[in-house]
């Protein structure tokens, strides 16, 4: 009886049917309290339904039962990669492969954690190994061909796709690794298609989504060369230039300060204007082809809700921010009786957040982690201080000449906001997913 109810319980977990699993593998456990194996299976229904800490609680005990089975080794490392425990995960497999050196799909799921560690290289080399032990195991080739496009070695990778295609022609990420191909090789209407297969095969698959998306993109003739500026200025290396322009803006506002009236100010306000204007419209780059792809009769359908909300949100506070800026233009020429740069300074307000909402924007299903929203919000409380007190010297409220002093809190702020926006690492749409 007891071995009968195990059969229905690992039949139930593998028809992913996890609640109804985890009844019959506690009937098991009710009759041999010390199984391993139930424990374990018991272990990761429990993961599985988003009980994470009960499934520990069970994956240890059948460790602790029996430390010499692979397969309690192995669903201990599934749970830590649930709970995004890489470097922990990497371990429990590596006992389950001390213990079983010959199972391929081991290696298979090696590759997968040393990939989520950024360990590509290492990724690859497991991932052969466990080929070489099992030519036709199709998971081994999927995570070499998906570690081999992370480290951007597509010569190589072009070979792992073919053995992929003959291995498992109806498996969707090899066709969408090929369209990563061929999108890196500019081919972008054969890189389409090849989106389009993946997306035949597996509709909801995020990567070949985002990829037929960014095809999609580079119909706009803009995109192509505004991309191209928009990766060099968010590099690291472009934060040099950031500094040494706010350093030129910190200088400018120090020499307003000292000198005696009439005061320059164009050391502090040319830099603004020149450089925080091409860093907004950079930021708003990639938003804004999102945002014309959402009125695309294809692309509207490969965005997700909260990518198009983002992408809203960047462009209208881009327009507005323009709005101001060009008032600001006018009154500097004189066809306004208001003064240009409290103008400038509400437009450079309203574009605080840009940047950072930007960074969330592009972070893993357009959401985004709790250290980028406080970045945002950092960003946000800034620009409405001194959007106020902008608007307020405007009306003659607050004095004309403070501007420029509340203008050097918000350098300081964009500044610490550009560069956690250029540096936060960036959780991309996932490749994992696309299995």
């Amino acid at each position: 009886m007891n071995d009968e109810t195990l059969q229905r319980a690992n039949l139930l977990m593998q028809h992913n049917r996890f609640d109804l699993a985890i009844e019959a593998y506690r009937q098991v456990l009710a009759d041999s309290p010390e199984h391993a194996v139930a424990h374990a299976s018991l272990g990761w229904c429990l993961t599985k339904c988003g009980r994470l800490d009960a499934g520990e609680s069970h994956i240890l005990q059948a460790v602790q039962l029996s430390p010499d089975k692979d397969y309690v080794h192995q669903i201990h490392g599934l749970h830590l990669i649930q709970r995004q425990h890489y470097a922990e995960a990497e371990a429990a497999i590596a006992r389950a492969l001390e213990i079983q050196p010959e199972y391929a799909p081991y290696y298979a799921l090696l590759a997968s954690t040393l990939s989520s560690q950024g360990k590509f290289a290492a990724a690859v080399a497991a991932a052969q190994q466990g080929i070489s032990l099992s030519p036709s195991n199709v998971p081994c080739v999927i995570e070499k061909l998906l570690a081999q496009i992370d480290l951007n070695d597509f010569p190589a990778v072009e070979e792992t796709i073919q053995l992929a295609l003959r291995l498992a022609p109806e498996s969707s990420v090899p066709h969408a690794a090929q369209g990563y191909v061929l999108l890196n090789q500019k081919e972008f209407a054969s890189a389409a298609d090849a989106f389009r297969e993946a997306l035949r095969l597996e509709p909801q698959m995020l990567w070949a989504r985002n990829g037929l998306a960014q095809c999609l993109k580079e119909r706009f003739p803009w995109y192509a060369k505004a991309a191209g500026f928009r990766l060099l200025t968010l590099s690291k290396h472009a934060l040099r230039w950031y500094v040494m322009f706010a350093a030129i803006a910190i200088y400018g506002l120090v020499r307003y300060a000292l000198a005696a009236p009439p005061k320059p100010a164009y050391f502090l306000e040319l830099p603004l204007l020149i450089f925080f204007t091409t860093v907004f419209l950079t930021f708003s780059i990639e938003p804004l082809a999102v945002w014309l792809l959402a009125f695309d009769r294809e692309g509207k359908h490969l965005l997700l809700p909260q990518q198009i909300r983002f992408a809203s949100a960047v462009v209208g506070l881009l327009s507005l921010a323009i709005l101001f800026w060009i008032a600001g233009f006018v009154a500097f020429l004189g066809q306004i009786s208001y003064d240009a740069w409290p103008l400038y300074m509400m437009a450079f307000s309203v574009a605080s957040p840009i940047p950072p909402l930007s960074k969330a924007f592009e972070c893993e299903f357009g959401g985004a982690s709790d250290s980028i929203w406080s970045v945002i919000g950092i960003a946000v409380v800034a620009g409405l201080i001194c959007f106020s007190l902008a608007a307020w010297s405007l009306l003659g409220s607050f004095p004309l000449d403070a501007n420029y002093y509340t203008c050097l809190g918000l350098v300081i702020v964009n500044m610490a906001t550009l560069g956690a926006s250029v540096l936060m690492p960036l959780t991309r749409f996932p490749q994992g997913k696309a299995k």
